[in-house]
């Protein structure tokens, strides 16, 4: 009986070891929610892990101006179906080139990808969630140190002066989805200028990718679009319109599926010319050669001596590239020490009788089918979370798992495999009722608790909270039912 003060082997009073258990896990669970909480900041680094500032040489094309204009979440199918681009890419000088975002696919990564030439493992910058000074050369500071002005325009997120200080010489905050001809008028004597519109992005993650409101900001920015590259000076002066992610067909981007992955560039107008293949199109390129690109056309040094620049459409040059160094990041002990309480924890909550034993079975049975269809019907763990904060729910499915291990619980009554299996269709059925993703996978680290800090803390720390209810259960369960 739960309220002996002994159990039938001289061991020490239930309640007490239950109590002892319970804090545990809660103690564990919050530790390890908290290191959930900061796992997407902590995946950035306060520094880049390379140094790309020592200059280039210099390339052989002459000096030129350049447009470069990020249309941000705007996806392949989409790009495709704009009349300003298709106008850029059929022009004799016009090339429609797929990019490959790379992982995470947030905007802040492929932002400076895009202007340094730096992948989001080497800068450090690999979510949105930590805006700093990258610390790294980009093409808008090689403009400056070879006498040239930049220029910075924006209807969405201040993160360009914030991520490249002291980079551009004006900084313009507009409307969103503002047409920004004007602005580019009074600042024509600009030798780099870039233009970043936000409007289909917003749209498509509170909308869906393929949503009226979407498909109707596409339109908007078409004819924004077409007025912009006209004050430019198109195809006099040179353009380059890219975006830098894709988005899932709901809506959202940060992970690995190839929706969020496929980015594109049309570069058209004066020191561009039609790459030699089908269609006037390449082979997808990655998004680090946008820089070296940007760099040749501009007739001044790359930001990087790592990626090369789209060379089958820029006239002149291409700059010879070497291989970066691999250095290797800083790792936190917090996560080990976490990883091993975590097991040790679970090293500690050892079945005894069969009763347990199929408790545990069924919790872990259904936990692994509900995981495989939630998979089947979801996808994959990734970063590209749908819905917002949809995460935090699906990972009660842990707690299939978790439930089940209320059969550790001093010895349980004949119920606990039946309060196991009950418990454990609940969590499961909120993974169905939630439209998103359990977990991101953080592609720039290894290990488990590395690869996927934000899914392992927090299925750990649910099931430890989970564990710890699971036994208040089975122990009141026990008092109030002794014979059950």
């Amino acid at each position: 009986m739960v309220g002996q003060l002994a159990d039938d082997r001289g061991g020490a009073c239930p309640v007490v070891r239950t109590g002892w258990f319970i804090g545990l896990c809660l103690g564990l669970g919050a530790t390890l929610l908290y290191a959930a909480v900061r796992a997407p900041v902590d995946l950035n680094l306060d520094a880049p892990l390379v140094d790309n500032r020592a200059p280039g040489p210099r390339p052989g094309s002459p000096s030129r101006r350049l447009l470069l204009v990020v249309l941000d979440g705007v996806r392949l199918d989409a790009a495709r179906s704009m009349r300003t681009l298709a106008l850029l890419a059929q022009h004799e000088t016009g090339t429609f080139v797929e990019l490959e975002a790379g992982r995470p696919t947030f905007s802040a990564p492929q932002y400076v990808a895009a202007l340094t030439g730096v992948a989001p493992r080497e800068s450090g910058i690999r979510t949105n969630r930590k805006i700093r000074p990258t610390g790294l050369a980009s093409v808008a500071s090689r403009v400056a140190e070879n006498g040239g002005t930049a220029v910075a325009l924006s209807d969405g997120v201040s993160w360009w002066p914030r991520l490249f200080p002291g980079h551009f010489t004006r900084w313009i905050r507009a409307e969103e989805n503002a047409s920004l001809e004007p602005s580019i008028a009074e600042s024509a004597g600009a030798r780099f200028a870039l233009v970043h519109w936000t409007e289909v992005d917003s749209a498509s993650h509170d909308f869906g990718a393929g949503s009226d409101e979407t498909l109707a900001a596409v339109r908007q920015l078409d004819a924004n679009l077409a007025r912009l590259v006209e004050a430019w000076g198109w195809p006099a002066q040179p353009v380059m319109v890219m975006t830098d992610h894709g988005h899932l067909a709901d809506g959202g981007h940060g992970g690995d599926e190839p929706d969020a992955c496929a980015a594109w560039l049309v570069a058209s107008g004066a020191g561009f010319h039609k790459a030699n293949a089908p269609a006037g199109e390449l082979a997808r390129q990655p998004m680090t050669s946008v820089a070296a690109t940007a760099a040749t056309v501009l007739g001044v040094p790359s930001p990087t001596r790592w990626a090369p620049a789209i060379e089958p459409i820029v006239d002149g040059p291409v700059a010879a590239v070497s291989v970066p160094p691999r250095v290797p990041e800083a790792r936190s002990p917090l996560r080990g020490i976490l990883g091993l309480a975590f097991i040790g924890a679970l090293g500690g909550v050892g079945a005894r009788g069969r009763r347990k034993l199929l408790a545990v079975g069924l919790g872990l049975g259904i936990f692994v089918l509900a995981g495989a269809a939630f998979a089947a019907w979801h996808g994959l763990p990734s970063f590209s979370l749908t819905r917002g904060h949809a995460d935090w729910v699906v990972h009660l499915g842990v707690l299939s798992l978790a439930v089940s291990l209320a059969a550790h619980a001093l010895r349980p009554p004949d119920m606990s495999g039946v309060l196991a299996l009950a418990a454990s269709l609940v969590p499961a059925a909120v993974c169905f009722a939630i439209f998103g993703a359990f977990g991101p996978r953080a592609w720039p680290e290894t290990g488990l608790a590395a690869v996927a800090p934000l899914a392992a803390f927090s299925s750990a720390g649910s099931i430890c909270l989970g564990a710890a209810v699971g036994a208040a259960v089975s122990a009141f369960w026990a008092r109030v039912r002794p014979g059950s």
